[in-house]
């Protein structure tokens, strides 16, 4: 039996279904909180409405702790989304009747673009905290250790210390003693420190230990 299903997502902010697959083991819950930025409202104050591949209702969907499995739900299904606030639906169907100019509704706090923006922020903030930099105490040639979750401790040499193009915040590149790495101290055309292909890679400094490293047994060294 299949552990995932495709859906189609309709709401009242947008009649054009999105087609969506999910864990059928996925609460009603749980679906509201990923439908939160495509309706533009809480997920306390989304409604949910199921319909079989028919079209034909099956009634709203009102229990939060309900699995998409338990509510019997299969390929070509439909939820219909419903913001109950009633906010939105008429900021984003461009119903004549209620128009506003891009500067007006840019001052709305009520619209699905305002929400949208406030879930990006929290997005970024939440982001930006998981990766506080951590303070470098160790220099440019210092023996070291890497360790990685799920991976094996990999031993080297600090190489680089500093800011890079692919991605923000701090990076050390780690000169291996071995092939375990994944560049040669170019990343995206940059380069960043010069060794053998595989033996470099950058990591956080969260990641690194430094201290007396001897190569391991059967490692070869680098000249």
């Amino acid at each position: 039996m299949p552990d995932t299903v495709d859906l189609f997502i309709t709401t009242n902010v947008n009649q054009h279904p999105l087609e969506k697959k999910y864990p059928l083991l996925l609460t009603t819950g749980e679906l509201k909180h990923k439908l939160e930025l495509v309706v533009g409202a809480a997920a306390a104050d989304i409604q949910l409405e199921l319909f079989d591949a028919q079209g034909k209702s099956s009634g709203a969907m009102t229990n939060p702790a309900a699995s998409l499995q338990e509510y019997g739900i299969s390929n070509g299904y439909r939820v219909h989304a419903t913001d109950l606030t009633g906010q939105n639906a008429t900021l984003e169907t461009g119903d004549a009747s209620y128009t506003l100019s891009d500067d007006a509704y840019a001052q709305r706090t009520d619209s699905v673009r305002a929400f949208k923006q406030r879930m990006l922020a929290e997005k970024l903030e939440g982001n930006a905290k998981t990766h506080e930099e951590t303070p470098v105490d160790f220099s440019v040639g210092d023996r070291c250790e890497v360790r990685l979750p799920g991976n094996m401790p990999r031993r080297g040499n600090v190489a680089f210390i500093g800011a890079v193009e692919f991605a923000p915040g701090t990076w050390v590149g780690i000169k291996y003693d071995d092939a375990v790495g994944k560049n040669n101290g170019s990343v995206q055309g940059v380069k960043y420190f010069t060794c053998a292909d595989n033996h470099g890679g950058f990591v956080r400094p969260d990641a690194v230990k430094v201290g007396v490293f001897p190569q391991q047994s059967g490692e070869i060294e680098e000249f």
